[in-house]
């Protein structure tokens, strides 16, 4: 299994923190964002090397940040060669970029690069192997903000049987997390979806869904998403104030 971090955004959200710095650099109680994916990713056995999707601006920092850790798994720089919010490829053409100039055709986890999450990974890997198919990552929102990200339907079995990003009449309050495992049989459908000016990663499962099965895994944690200047400060007060989590 392979990981792939999607950090090629350019945190306009965040602006003016962000305007020189990647927002998955950015230090959360001591660590950056993209430090603590990595030590969680470094967890699970089954992967061997980490992706990491960055841009053109950004790229000498990710290089000089990456020449300072040592981390166990092998991590790869690859360069999509945007240089602006007008220009860049979004998370699905990221993610498809990836694919192709890497030649990835193994099981892939993929996680957007701006998020912190205190449960294991490993955990997520697990659910995978037993279902042997594609799924998301998803927790419970309050119903006044599920508009905001997605809504997901499922059976008994966790098996999805609906999901729609930012729904205007939501089915259900279980929101997706930008988190996922993709089937290595499932690689050639992601790729339909390049040219379809789509930019959420959710996009993929509301699209895959309907053709092949794709489970729901709930996760038991928090998760930080670090999307503006607000989140970006909640998550460095709570996880101050929780060492064990932050470690």
């Amino acid at each position: 299994m392979k990981a792939i971090i999607l950090a090629a955004g350019y945190g306009a959200r965040m602006y003016p923190l962000t305007l020189d710095k990647p927002k998955s650099l950015l230090c959360v109680a001591g660590k950056s964002v993209l430090n603590y994916l990595i030590e969680n990713l470094e967890k699970v056995s089954e992967i061997d090397k980490i992706y990491i999707v960055v841009n053109q601006k950004f790229h000498a920092q990710f290089a000089q940040w990456l020449n300072g850790e040592k981390f166990t798994k092998q991590i790869i720089l690859v360069n999509d060669k945007t240089t602006s919010e007008e220009t860049k490829l979004g998370a699905i053409g990221d993610l498809c970029f990836c694919l192709e100039t890497e030649n990835i055709s193994t099981d892939i986890l993929v996680v957007a690069g701006d998020n912190i999450f205190t449960f294991m990974l490993a955990d997520l890997v697990k659910f995978f192997n037993d279902k042997k198919n594609t799924l998301v990552a998803t927790h419970i929102v309050p119903y006044d903000k599920i508009c905001k990200y997605s809504s997901t339907e499922i059976n008994n079995d966790a098996l999805i049987l609906s999901f729609e990003e930012k729904p205007k009449a939501p089915k259900s309050n279980i929101a997706g997390l930008p988190l996922y495992i993709f089937a290595k049989e499932n690689i050639s459908l992601i790729a339909e979806l390049r040219n379809n000016k789509l930019d959420a990663l959710g996009n993929i499962i509301a699209y895959l869904h309907k053709k092949v099965p794709v489970y729901a895994f709930p996760v038991k944690g928090k998760r930080y998403d670090i999307g503006d200047l607000e989140s970006y400060e909640l998550a460095d007060l709570e996880l101050r104030k929780a060492p064990q989590i932050a470690s």
